[in-house]
């Protein structure tokens, strides 16, 4: 939860036809959780969330 709170933050605070981001759509038992991931901050972090 801290995770996508930081994650939710900075996509609310860019423009979204500025970027262009990658997402993950994480299932859960009690919906769906978008993630909008910023490569252009963090490419390792990004790079290692598509491995899982």
């Amino acid at each position: 939860m801290f995770l996508i709170f930081f994650l939710l933050r900075g996509i609310m605070a860019e423009d979204s036809r500025d970027i262009i981001r990658d997402i993950i759509h994480l299932v859960l038992k009690d919906g769906t959780v978008v993630i909008e991931t910023r490569p252009d901050l963090a490419p390792k972090h990004v790079a290692q969330i598509k491995k899982l």
